[in-house]
Parts: structure tokens; sequence; C-alpha cells
């Protein structure tokens, strides 16, 4: 393995001892192997000693005016806390680039962090949604001094979130690559009132352009709309069998990067390098958004004060075993613990899926009637798509939670450019826990289009509550690389990944799916022209068909779990 020869310069602010018996180092500069140098803030106990190194990695600008509860805790456990600048943000020097340089970069933050005259050699890395992406990307450089990771609401490989989503560009990344585009976040609260604006803009390629400057790494986004060697040089999951490292992967029900978490679960927990790495990988999901573990209620539900967990904890004893070598019952713990709403419970279990799990078809009908039976001969159910004016998705406008357990009613209501599928008022209880995806048969008018599913739950008080949703761009239906356009008129089947819920429907209330081709904000109206060019202005209004018969059995597949 290449040695590395790292330096380190104080810059600015040199160590000093804290009230609370934490020596602080402020803007230290390390640099990198193509001597770039970058800014990391050390925290660590204020006696002699080597310790374990926690670290973390952003984009977002470290806290220099005092020392944040995580770090706090941390330090008092006795390990040293490192947080770095990424390269061309606040005090790094460099060029800023989402995801170019973060693998690399993380390597050498850990071998610095593991060659200094306190540290034990042992390194972790936390943080969230970027910062897990950013522990993703050093996971698979192999540095043999890294030994834990607690990656949260991390986002997947591109093209399964963000930017794209089965090949649909996810109109809110934009409030992201405004909120990084400069050397320090700029929340752009002037623009407040306009984003709705701005994601419907057109050409897509001038969106950017509207709050006020082009974003180079954004442009580049929209031109790269397939999944090429431009996304791939970016990605992670193809390295899992590179990877060496236990993982403690963190995700709520409503957070919109979900997925990630649990593909990372699944696919390290099957190909990691070694034994103990697939061994060590852990998923836990609460009833959280993005924000993780930062309330106890989302949208119309509310999950108890149990719903929360001590965060700081559960961040030690896992380091504790893997950084100290601890025998704290660590290894011994169910891989998967999950928050059951309805009954509000927390629940350890043996794998994800659910071994346990009874994959159920629930088949769409004429008449928008949802059941387990399995349709005969009937006609199509249609509406029009008008690229115009979209199906609306309910999300807080410049948000970084998109979506939530809203209230559709509503919507539901008033839209004719979507199509409703409801079963029976249940007369017992059924949890639903694990993967959903829709099974569609469908055609369009046009070369190209967008379908949407999203579950819900009708309540007998006549909300109607979205639990998780999906899309799939007909073009991306059998390739994310080699994306071909539909023939009009022409029957497809598309899967349409919805990722998870674990959610209890109670007697009286009804399943709904709903289909439409747009959800907006969320994502970018398609124009259904079948063009990749993002500098397309014309869109076309498309005649849509779903097909629910003997033939073409358009179903939701959900994940039943059997009462015990």
């Amino acid at each position: 393995m290449m040695k590395l020869v790292l330096h380190a310069v104080l810059f600015s602010v040199s160590a000093q001892q804290s009230k609370d018996d934490v020596l602080v180092e402020s803007n230290v500069m390390v640099a990198m192997r193509d001597g770039v140098k970058l800014a990391v803030d050390v925290y660590r106990p204020g006696r002699e000693g080597r310790f374990p190194v926690a670290m973390l990695r952003t984009p977002y600008g470290t806290d220099r005016e005092s020392i944040p509860g995580t770090y706090r805790s941390l330090v008092a456990a006795g390990y040293v806390v490192l947080c770095w600048d990424c390269r061309g943000k606040f005090h790094s020097e460099g060029e800023w680039y989402p995801l170019r340089h973060e693998a690399k970069d993380g390597f050498d933050c850990i071998e610095w962090a593991a060659t200094q005259p306190w540290s034990n050699s042992n390194v972790g890395m936390f943080g969230g949604s970027y910062l897990g992406w950013v522990q993703m990307l050093t996971a698979g450089e192999g540095n043999p001094h890294l030994k834990a990771l607690v990656p949260q609401v991390t986002p997947p490989d591109p093209f399964h979130n963000i930017p794209y989503q089965a090949g649909a560009f996810l109109a809110m990344s934009m409030n992201w690559a405004r909120l990084v585009a400069g050397r320090e976040v700029d929340a752009m609260e002037q623009h407040s009132g306009r984003w709705l604006d701005f994601y419907a803009h057109r050409p897509l390629l001038e969106m950017d352009d509207q709050t006020g400057s082009t974003i180079p790494f954004f442009d580049d986004w929209v031109r790269h709309s397939k999944f090429d060697d431009y996304w791939k040089s970016m990605s992670y999951e193809h390295r899992y069998g590179e990877m060496d490292v236990p993982a403690l992967h963190m995700t709520g029900w409503f957070d919109d990067d979900q997925t990630g978490c649990i593909r990372n679960f699944v696919g390290l927990r099957k190909g990691a390098r070694t034994e103990r790495a697939r061994r060590g990988q852990r998923l836990l999901i609460g009833p959280w958004g993005h924000a993780l573990n930062s309330g106890t209620a989302i949208g119309e539900l509310s999950f108890g004060p149990d719903s929360r967990i001590d965060m700081n904890a559960t961040l030690r004893r896992w380091y504790d075993h893997w950084l100290k070598d601890e025998d704290n019952g660590v290894e011994n713990d169910k891989p998967v613990q999950i928050f059951v709403i309805g009954p509000n419970q927390w629940r350890d279990e043996d794998d994800w899926p659910l071994p346990r799990t009874r994959f159920t078809p629930f088949y769409l009908h004429a008449g928008g009637v949802l059941s387990t039976e399995v349709p005969g001969e009937s006609a199509p159910s249609d509406y029009t798509y008008d690229p115009e004016q979209p199906t609306p998705y309910l999300t807080a406008e410049g948000s970084a939670q998109v979506g939530g357990p809203d209230d559709y009613a509503d919507l539901h209501a008033e839209r004719e450019d979507l199509l409703l599928f409801d079963s029976r008022p249940l007369t017992d209880a059924v949890e639903v826990t694990g993967p959903l995806v829709v099974h569609l048969h469908a055609a369009t008018s046009c070369t190209d289009t967008d379908w949407m599913a999203m579950l819900c739950d009708v309540r007998p008080d006549g909300k109607v509550i979205r639990l998780n949703d999906g899309v799939q761009r007909a073009m991306f239906r059998e390739s994310l690389t080699d994306p071909k356009p539909v023939e009009a008129g022409v029957v497809y089947a598309y899967r349409i990944d919805c990722w998870a819920t674990s959610y209890v429907f109670m007697p009286g209330h009804r399943l709904r799916v709903a289909i439409a081709s747009a959800a907006f904000p969320k994502f970018y109206p398609n124009g259904n022209t079948g063009s990749l060019d993002p500098s397309v202005k014309e869109v076309q209004v498309a005649d849509q068909e779903v097909h629910h018969s003997s033939q073409y059995p358009s179903h939701i597949l959900l994940p039943v779990i059997p009462a015990r």
C-alpha cells in the first residue's frame, strides 16, 4: 500500500484548554497526496494518551463557536473528534465539486488521523446525508485504519435517488446545489416564495441561472442525464466487495434518501470483502424524516416519546466495540432494528426484508378497486398528463424534508390527472413492513413519460396519509445506462420502486394506490418528448392508459407481516 506523507500546520488558532477539559485545535491544515491542504478542527481529551478517532467530513462548515453535544459526548468517552471541511469548502483549499474528491481525500484524512501522536490508529467515521455519502466513498478505498462507519440518511448511487431517480430528475436537488455551490453555504432566503418557479423553469439547463448565478456542477448534472462514466466515477455501490468495515446504517421511514441505507445494508451484508464486515452490518430505521431523530411527530402522524433514541449513547456503544474492542454485546445484537408505526414500538429483526414476510399482490381493478383478487378482462383506465400543469406533490417550499406522512385527501379529490385504487375497509389490522414495489402495465401516446406510484392509508376520518412513493421514467425501464424510447400506444411493463415502510393499517382503514405521471416539485416534470437534451423547452401532452386485466395484472406487491 502506498505510504502517504501528510503534513500539518496550525492555521489561526492554537491548541487551548476548554473548561470542559477538551483540547481544541481549529483549522489545522493537512496536505493531501496532491498537495492541497484541507482544514480540520481537532477535539481531544485534555489528558495524555493515545485515543481512537471519530471523524466527519462536511461541506456545511464546522462549528467554531462551541463544542457540539456529540463531540463533547465522544471526547468525554475517550475519543478524539475530527471535523474536516471538504475540499474547496470554508477553510480548505482546492476546488469544490460534489463527490469528485471524497474517496481519495477520505483515505488521506484517515491516514493522517491514524498516525498522530494522540491516536491509537483506530478510526471511525460518522455523519448524515452528504456526510454519509462521504463515508461510503471512503470505505471503497480500503484504508486499514478505518474500523467502523455510522452512515446516516445516506444517499445511494446518484441514479437511485439524487439527483436522478430511475431516470427522473429530482428538481429539489437544485436547492441543495445552490446551498453548497460557493465556498460557504448560502440558504438563498432572498428567493423565498420563488422556488416553485425555479423548479418548473424550462429549459432544465437554465434552472440554476434563475437564482442569479450559474452552477457549473449542476449544469454537468443535467447534461449527463443517463448513468454514464461521469456518474460511475462518483458511485460506490459497485465497490461493496472492496469494503471491509462494519457499519451502523441509520435512516427514517420518511427520509427522502431512505433507500441508500437499506441498499447499503443489504449489499454489504451479502457482498462485503470479509465475513467480519458482512456480519458487522446493522440497520436502524426510525419514524423520522431526513432530520434524523429530531422529533416525535411528522406531518399527520405522532409516534410517542419512545420514538426518539439516545443517539450519542448509540454512537458511543458502536465505537466502543469496534474502536476500543470492548465486549459490550454489539456483535450479538439483531442486525435490524425498526420502529413499527401504528403500535409505535421498536422491534428487533433478523434480516431485511423480514424473513417471515408474505409478499402479497394487491391488484388494480377497473373502477378504482384494489384487492387481492386477480383481475379479469377489463378496459384500461386513462388520464391526461400535461407537463405544464403537473400533478402536485406535498412538500414545504425550500425545505430539506421532501414530503412526509401528509394528507392527500384534497389533492386526490381535486385532480383529474391521476388514478386512485382503494381496497375495501379492513376487518383486521394488517402490518406492512418491507420493500414496496408497484408492477404497472401502461401505455402512453408519447415516446417517453413518467409513471409515479404512491401508497396511502385512507382513514375513517377522511384523511389520506402518504406512506411512500416512487417513480419510473419510461425510457429507463430496462436500463439506466441505455435509455430507449417507448412506442406510442404499446403496453409496457414497469417496475416502480416505492422504497419501504413499516406501518399497521387498522380495521376500518383502506389501502390506496395512486398512479400519476408527475410529482411536482419533487421531480422535474417530464416533457414527454423523449429528448435527453436539457436545453429543450418543448413539451407534449400525454394520454395515459393503465392496464389492469388478466393479461396485464398491474399490482402493488405488499410485504405483509403475519401476526405473531
